[in-house]
């Protein structure tokens, strides 16, 4: 056994029989609700938009204990079919990552999202009209390790929302979807500190607490590889339209594949000193731009306003 399993094992084994010499403080976590809005675009330019479609929720908090940190983030973002024309539409992630020395040595995450291959609003459009009792899930679990990276992914049939939104069942649906499936094992990339190459959350985190303007690094996600490109800058005016109670700063994202291609782009607006986003802008498909904006009327992560549908406590193994 490697010497860095066997203090893993030593320290869960002393948290569990010695609770009080675990030495482990849990900082206080920072959550906020979203609420979920839509702009449908038309070559290049918004044609309709609509407030309140959906809602999220995003958390980060940290233990730290002798042997070093681990830091937790997760989101979760959905649809209210009522309002979103019956559109039923859910994702969710979460990682834990683990650090030493101010570096970090693992990260393990788990997902799952509506499976949809819609790339058209003639395609969304069709695909409401032809919807039945259930929809299709991605899950997806991993980790980044010293050596390797590990993923498995799996799909699985869950019943379309109608009301409030049954994260709990969800995500243990999800979880017992991967319970059988054999694990992809790699070699894993290092990141720029020599380190493993983080995850995609994590990524983005650093890039929020970075003194560097721009930064482009490696993330893995699955089985494969890609790059986070960030540009950083300061948002007076962003701060002032959001309320925030500290400076507030913008970071402009790219996801791109190893060979260049840009696969994704957002925005993320946060306060300094805090890695949970007021405002998050994305753009999930060429005719949908969704924006998540801090809203406390918007619940946890639920499917209908109001704050149902809750979270399940994350889980923390490492």
């Amino acid at each position: 056994m490697r010497s860095s399993n066997r203090r893993e094992c030593l320290r869960t084994l002393l948290a569990l029989l010695c609770p009080g010499l675990a030495g482990v403080a849990r900082a206080a976590p920072r959550s906020i609700a979203y609420r979920a809005d839509a702009v449908i675009v038309l070559f290049g330019l918004p044609v309709y938009s609509r407030a309140g479609v959906g809602s999220g929720f995003a958390e980060a908090w940290s233990e730290t204990d002798d042997d070093g940190v681990s830091r937790f983030l997760r989101f979760a973002g959905s649809s209210w079919p009522e309002r979103a024309h019956g559109l039923d539409r859910a994702g969710y992630i979460e990682e834990s990552v683990r650090l030493r020395q101010g570096r970090m040595v693992s990260a393990r995450y788990f997902g799952v999202m509506t499976r949809s291959a819609e790339q058209t609003a003639e395609q969304a459009r069709r695909a409401l009209a032809a919807h039945g009792p259930a929809q299709t899930y991605a899950a997806i679990e991993g980790a980044s390790l010293a050596e390797i990276r590990e993923s498995a992914s799996a799909a699985f049939d869950y019943p379309r929302g109608s009301g409030e939104r049954n994260w709990g069942d969800l995500l243990d649906t999800a979880r017992r979807s991967l319970g059988d499936v054999r694990k992809r094992v790699s070699g894993n990339p290092a990141d720029a500190a020599g380190g493993p190459a983080p995850t995609f959350l994590y990524s983005l985190v650093c890039a929020m607490e970075s003194n560097e303007t721009r930064r482009k690094r490696i993330f893995v996600y699955g089985d494969r590889q890609f790059w986070l490109e960030t540009e950083k800058a300061a948002d007076a005016r962003a701060g002032r339209e959001l309320a925030a109670g500290a400076p507030v700063f913008k970071i402009g994202g790219t996801i791109r594949a190893r060979n260049g291609d840009s696969l994704a782009v957002f925005r993320v607006w946060f306060e300094a000193e805090s890695v949970v986003p007021l405002r998050i802008d994305y753009q999930p498909r060429p005719f949908l731009r969704l924006s998540f904006v801090r809203d406390a009327q918007a619940g946890r992560g639920g499917s209908q306003p109001g704050g149902a549908g809750q979270l399940p406590e994350a889980r923390h193994a490492q």
